[in-house]
This record gives structure tokens, sequence and C-alpha cells, in this order.
């Protein structure tokens, strides 16, 4: 939880913060200058779509719903298809293992392919 927490406070929750006043400040000038405000907006939306994405990444570090729904294997290849390197996955279990078991397994190749 303390993760999650700093994770929101430095990450999303201060790019929504930043963008909140750049909206504002692009609110203020569309009168005097639309064009300025118009860059402005631009720039708020590029922003919006890297606060969506961290947002995204951090939902996906607390328990991706594929890992429940469809187990290790879609979990993995869902990993290993964000993945900047060719990445191949193979999973080749007898049985379902237990959630935290699974969990383990997810965090841990999660982590290593994004270092």
């Amino acid at each position: 939880l303390r993760r999650i927490e700093r994770d929101l406070h430095d990450g999303a929750q201060a790019r929504l913060v930043g963008l909140a006043m750049d909206l504002g400040l692009a609110k203020e000038k569309l009168r005097e200058d639309p064009q300025a405000a118009a860059h402005m907006v631009e720039e708020a939306h590029g922003e919006v779509k890297t606060a969506l994405q961290e947002l995204r990444d951090l939902a996906r570090g607390i328990h991706p719903a594929v890992l429940t729904d469809r187990g290790l294997d879609a979990a993995l290849s869902a990993v290993a298809s964000r993945c900047t390197v060719p990445v191949r996955v193979e999973v080749d279990l007898p049985a379902r293992p237990a959630p935290a078991i699974e969990g383990i397994a997810y965090f841990t190749v999660s982590e290593l392919l994004q270092n």
C-alpha cells in the first residue's frame, strides 16, 4: 500500500495537478491568443495520455485481471507483448498454481522484463 501511495503521489497525481494548472492557463489564454491556447491544450492532451498510462501501469502492478481470469500463461504473454525487446513465453505447468504462487511468478517476470 505504501508503494501504491508513493507511486500515485509521485507519478499520476503530480502529473494531473500539473495538467489542471496547464489547462487553467490555457483557458485564461483562450480569448487573447487562441493559437497559444490550442498549443497548450495539445500539450495537455499528451500529458493526459501519459497520466493514463501511469495509472494503467500502477493498476497492472496491483494485480492484473488477466492473471486471475486466464492464468499465468496469458498474463505473462500480455507482459511480454509490451516488452521493448523480443520475448518468447513458455509456460508448462501440470496444473494451475495457487494464486499466491501465480502472483509471485507474474510479478517476478514482470519486474525482470521491465529492468
